[in-house]
């Protein structure tokens, strides 16, 4: 009986010391893994950081350009208004010359009228038209488009 006893307490004994050196591995495992899962957060940490500022970049340039985009329409408006009123100016000025002096110089004539009809060819473009368009389908609130669409010479 002490014969068999022994050979048991052997057997459980060896099936002890191989759960043990199983958990063992597991432990050992485990904490490889926990070591690779830490340095994984780190790395995405890291990705979420870099995302974030390139996301605060992006939308920092993105109000930068909507605003250097809407600039330009303003000044583009203004400096179109300004070009028709001095283009009528310019033709108030020949009548007014007309009529004092009776007769312009050729080439001064030429050079106005030359002017005049580019000007007019560059508003009733289709570029110029587009433009219009442009402005008063996607700036809110703008009084820009509204004022260029009304501003076709003839």
């Amino acid at each position: 009986m002490k014969k068999k006893a022994q050979e048991a307490f052997i057997i459980y004994k060896n099936k002890l010391e191989g759960l043990i050196d199983t958990l063992k591995k597991n432990i050992d495992k485990t904490k490889k893994q926990i070591i690779d899962m830490t340095n994984c957060v780190t790395t995405e940490d890291a990705i979420i950081a870099s995302a974030g500022a390139k996301t605060s970049r992006n939308d920092t340039l993105r109000t930068s350009a909507r605003n250097m985009c809407s600039n330009f329409a303003k000044e583009f408006a203004d400096a179109t208004k300004n070009r028709l009123e001095e283009i009528q100016t310019i033709l108030e000025i020949i009548v007014i010359i007309e009529k004092r002096f009776s007769k312009i110089p050729a080439d001064l004539k030429s050079y106005l009228q030359n002017v005049e009809s580019g000007w007019k060819a560059y508003m009733n473009s289709t570029a110029f038209a587009k433009y219009i368009e442009y402005q008063q389908k996607h700036l809110a609130e703008n009084k820009q488009g509204a004022v260029l669409g009304k501003a076709v010479l003839k």
